[in-house]
Formats: C-alpha cells, sequence, structure tokens
C-alpha cells in the first residue's frame, strides 16, 4: 500500500512537471512577422510571445519597464491624421473601475528633422506590435490641444470651430492639470494582417 501511494505520488507529481513545461512552451511560442504590414525597423520586435506586453502589463509595470526597450501588442485607437507621425493603444481591460492611461507611440526624427517612418492613417482597430523606448511623461495642455486639433482635422472639423472663446480656454488652460501618459519612441511597428472582409 505504501509502495503504491508513493508510486501515484511520483506519478502525479511527473503529471503536474510536465504540464508546467508545457504551459512555459506555450507561453514562449515564437511570433512569425512575415505577412505583417511593418514600418521602421521590425527586426527590433520581441522575438516570442513570453517578451511581448499588453497595454494592461505595461500601465501595471510602467516602474519595472520604464527606460528599457519593450514590445507591446494591443488594439490601435487613434492614429495622426496629419502625417501618421503618432498612433494610441487601447488600454481597456474591460473592466469599468480601470482609469484610463494613454499609450502613445511617436515616431522619432532624424539629425534633419524628418521622421524616421510614419504609419498609414487609417489603422484604428488594427492589431499592432510596437518595440521602442519607454517612458512615463506629464503631457502639457499645449500638447493635449495639439492632439485635439488632429482629432478635429480628422472629423472634417476647422480648428476654428473648435477652438470657440479662445481667451477664456486659454487662461483655463494655463491652470488645468498636466496629463501623465505612457510614451513609447517607437523603433517599428508592425500590423497584423487585416481581416478579410
Amino acid at each position: 500500500m505504501k509502495n503504491r501511494l508513493s508510486i501515484l505520488l511520483a506519478a502525479g507529481f511527473l503529471s503536474f512537471s510536465i504540464a508546467c513545461q508545457t504551459g512555459d512552451e506555450k507561453a514562449a511560442s515564437a511570433i512569425d512577422y512575415q505577412g505583417f504590414d511593418s514600418y521602421g525597423d521590425a527586426s527590433t520586435h520581441a522575438a516570442t510571445t513570453k517578451d511581448v506586453v499588453t497595454p494592461v502589463e505595461l500601465v501595471s509595470r510602467i516602474s519595472d519597464l520604464q527606460g528599457k526597450d519593450v514590445t507591446v501588442t494591443g488594439t490601435v485607437r487613434e492614429v495622426c491624421q496629419a502625417a501618421g507621425c503618432w498612433l494610441t493603444l487601447d488600454t481597456a481591460d474591460g473592466s469599468d473601475d480601470q482609469e484610463s492611461t494613454t499609450i502613445r507611440i511617436s515616431v522619432p526624427r532624424d539629425d534633419d528633422g524628418n521622421y524616421v517612418f510614419t504609419v498609414p492613417k487609417d489603422i484604428s482597430g488594427r492589431i499592432a506590435y510596437v518595440t521602442g523606448y519607454v517612458e512615463e511623461q506629464e503631457v502639457d495642455q499645449a500638447t493635449l490641444d495639439h492632439y485635439a486639433e488632429d482629432a478635429a482635422r480628422a472629423a472634417g472639423e476647422s480648428v476654428e470651430e473648435m477652438h470657440g472663446d479662445e481667451a477664456a480656454e486659454s487662461d483655463a488652460a494655463h491652470d488645468a492639470p498636466k496629463v501623465k501618459e505612457i510614451r513609447i519612441t517607437a523603433k517599428g511597428v508592425s500590423l497584423e494582417p487585416a481581416a478579410a472582409v
């Protein structure tokens, strides 16, 4: 009886060990970026799913990941409609109590001031893999206004209509608190193939 119990315990432990290894292998499966639409240097992307973070993970682990190159994958929410020089990722995790943190991916400029690459302006809703340098920043009101102007242009609104009474808004803007966002200076952006319609 004692021998049978020892065999059952050993078999159970072996099964558990194999299951754990199989789980780790799945978590570290290779990512094949062939067939993706890539902009910038896609060779900088993480090679396995184990090394990729989601937007929710990035937000929750910002103190560990800040100042590092990270590959994040998520759904594109907004894209700069002027030049395709920035995009944001959706950070919603389905919970109602989550405070929204913007993850903004910006395209770097070269020494002449030109964008190193840009992304198409019609990629909202697509899944992106982005690799770049992560930092948490405070965004001032002038930058937020610039983003709003880009959005207004994209919606076909004139910037003048959007501003209305600029004098009163200008005073309020100077007193407005800065907003924190996570900024990724992108080395490369790759988009999963668009779903067939």
